[in-house]
């Protein structure tokens, strides 16, 4: 996780610094507006908290600007005002707000939400690779924190013929890289659960193909309780490289 925090209070800069390591998160802090766009030139983050109230540029005026010229980026703005004060164009660019004082708990909670992202599963001869991407905008976001609320995700094979997106169990992608890396196996199973089209799919190991057969709903439904069995609490899984893996 790489953050970039706008505050001026070194101060409450200091206590940041304090919870971003016992977090473990990787996090840039700096002093002004003026400071974030500068970071952003340079750098690509998972996420940027703003202050209001900054020297140079305050934090409107860097969200403005961050979605008028960066690719999407989740903005959380942390200031002493209520949402009632914050205007409302400001409220369209921004996707979360957290009023000071705030607990820890929250923070930490609000950050979690805002960073989901969508997998990429990628195959180059025999490695496979499962990648995060960021969302491409707010409603694509918002989509995924909701399907992160129940436990799915969503994620794309890349590679194939034709790129293939579904809305699968959030520990798919660690399903597949168990299988096929960790197990050796040449075909995994799993179930895409778009609300459009729900079916069992097998992904082929050895050519990359993803082939899917629907089912009647009560066939479904008795596979949807056997795989949650099978995926709930699973270890994440990352392919290092071909042939070898990390439990």
């Amino acid at each position: 996780m790489n953050l970039l925090i706008a505050e001026d209070r070194p101060a409450n800069q200091a206590a940041l610094r304090f919870l971003m390591d016992d977090w473990q998160y990787m996090a840039d802090i700096v002093p002004s507006g003026r400071a974030v766009l500068e970071h952003l030139e340079k750098k690509r983050y998972d996420l940027c908290m703003l202050d209001v109230q900054m020297p140079e540029i305050n934090g409107y005026q860097a969200a403005e600007y961050i979605r008028k010229h960066y690719q999407y980026l989740p903005l959380l703005m942390v200031t002493a005002q209520s949402w009632a004060e914050v205007p409302k164009d400001v409220r369209e660019q921004i996707d979360d707000f957290l009023e000071k004082p705030f607990d820890i708990n929250q923070l930490h909670a609000k950050i979690t939400d805002l960073t989901v992202k969508t997998n990429v599963i990628i195959r180059s001869g025999t490695t496979f690779q499962v990648l995060k991407e960021m969302p491409m905008n707010q409603e694509e976001a918002k989509e995924l924190r909701e399907l992160d609320k129940k436990g799915l995700s969503k994620v794309t094979f890349s590679g194939c013929m034709n790129p293939v997106t579904m809305v699968v169990h959030k520990n798919v992608p660690q399903k597949i890289s168990r299988d096929f890396i960790g197990k050796d196996m040449e075909l995994t199973s799993f179930l895409d659960r778009s609300e459009d089209q729900p079916a069992e799919c097998y992904l082929f190991r050895k050519n990359y193909m993803l082939n899917t057969r629907h089912l009647p709903p009560e066939k479904y439904n008795e596979l949807l309780i056997v795989e949650d069995k099978e995926l709930e609490g699973m270890e994440k899984f990352t392919v290092r490289k071909e042939g070898k893996g990390e439990e």
